[in-house]
């Protein structure tokens, strides 16, 4: 994946300007986040109707409408809708890069990385620590989340063994998969090669971090999206941010639900020390020494005022 001579922000091409056709990648992310709400509201009232079933007490639809957000609510219900979403998401992705003339691995970038192996609990840490960091900032400004974050803090804090295990295999483990494909497989990537790859970075975080809709948990994930593109851009490769965002939602389900009577303040202070040195650490280490394939020339490091910097 090469660089024009304007550095690390020139647009690259995969076989000539042909292929750079960018009104795709937003068809594919329309198309996916209006499958993703008519699923979850259409899966949600039908979950709801399965639920309610046979109650005496829902003889009118007013009841039944006053009933459904607590049937909706359930567990075993929002795992299920997180199921359906992420299988919604990955096909999508699969779906695209199997029409696109660039070969399947190349398309959604699942080629090796440049990342070495001794590097992934670094970056795996810095990517947690975006989301400690976020939370924390939260509690500090005493802000009290409603929407989905309230939803998933409740739903963590009553759930079974078995439910836990479906939580993390649902929402810990499959979004790195479903998300990682399209956001930084296809979507960034097909920016990149077109618009160049700051502007693949920051426009593909903000897109992952509208997919969530939900005032509170959009700007943790467009924040998370910008560190797992520049770690994609860095490493040429989303096989890191895949890891990445397995253990980072991983890491915070099983801290809300199995290591909940261990976060202690003074634990609850240690993560919050090793994930502010984590995080500036991974991205000076994947400044100045993970080069992507066929790079040769130093890349500048990941702006945080200027979104779309260039190099000079």
């Amino acid at each position: 994946m090469g660089s024009g001579p304007a550095g690390y922000d020139s647009p690259a091409t995969d076989n000539g300007p042909a292929r750079n056709r960018v009104w795709t990648v937003f068809v594919v992310f329309l198309g996916a986040a209006a499958t993703f709400v008519i699923l979850n509201i259409v899966g949600g009232v039908l979950a709801a109707v399965i639920v309610l079933r046979g109650r005496d007490d829902i003889r009118s639809m007013q009841a039944f409408l006053d009933a459904l957000p607590a049937a909706i609510l359930r567990p075993g219900v929002i795992i299920s809708l997180g199921l359906a979403g992420q299988v919604t998401l990955l096909a999508w992705a699969v779906g695209a890069a199997i029409l696109s003339p660039v070969p399947f691995a190349k398309r959604l970038r699942l080629t090796p990385s440049t990342l070495p192996i001794a590097a992934y609990p670094l970056v795996m840490m810095g990517a947690l620590a975006v989301g400690v960091l976020y939370s924390q900032l939260i509690e500090l400004l005493h802000v009290k989340p409603n929407g989905a974050l309230k939803i998933f803090d409740e739903l963590l804090h009553n759930l079974t063994p078995m439910q836990v295990v479906a939580a993390v295999l649902v929402l810990g483990v499959m979004p790195g998969f479903a998300e990682e494909w399209l956001f930084r497989g296809y979507i960034q990537t097909r920016l990149s090669r077109a618009w160049g790859r700051w502007r693949a970075i920051h426009i593909a975080a903000a897109l992952f971090g509208i997919m969530h809709m939900d005032p509170w948990q959009s700007p943790f994930a467009a924040l998370f999206g910008v560190y797992l593109g520049y770690l994609a851009e860095k490493s040429g490769s989303i096989r890191p941010t895949m890891i990445c965002h397995i253990f980072n939602n991983s890491a915070q389900i099983l801290m809300a639900t199995v290591l909940a009577p261990y976060m202690t303040p003074a634990v609850q202070w240690g993560i919050v020390i090793c994930c502010m040195t984590a995080l500036p650490a991974s991205i000076v280490y994947l400044r100045f020494w993970v080069q992507p394939p066929g790079e040769q020339q130093p890349l500048e490091p990941l702006p945080i005022l200027a979104p779309l910097a260039t190099a000079g």
